[in-house]
């Protein structure tokens, strides 16, 4: 009897793993749906290339703002208060 009980655990415990597994699929789907509308790319490996160029993007528009900024204080920093 014990065995029958340790079957039927065994049976529930797949059935919950297989339903994790079905909902973690549709999440991907879903994600790479968004990933090919929003940015047109179709895989992991090139949203993360397309995330490191953006990236550098952006570090290269804070360096250029700092640099902006930095000139105007040192411009009209007195003048401003």
């Amino acid at each position: 009897m014990n065995k029958v009980r340790e079957l039927g655990d065994i049976q529930l415990k797949v059935e919950r793993l297989r339903q994790e597994r079905d909902r973690a699929q549709g999440r991907l789907d879903a994600t790479m749906k968004l990933l090919q509308q929003e940015f047109k790319v179709d895989s992991i490996e090139a949203a993360q290339e397309l995330l490191e160029k953006l990236q550098q993007k952006e570090a290269q528009a804070k360096t250029q703002f700092e640099k902006a900024l930095a000139h105007f204080t040192e411009t009209w920093g007195e003048e401003l208060g």
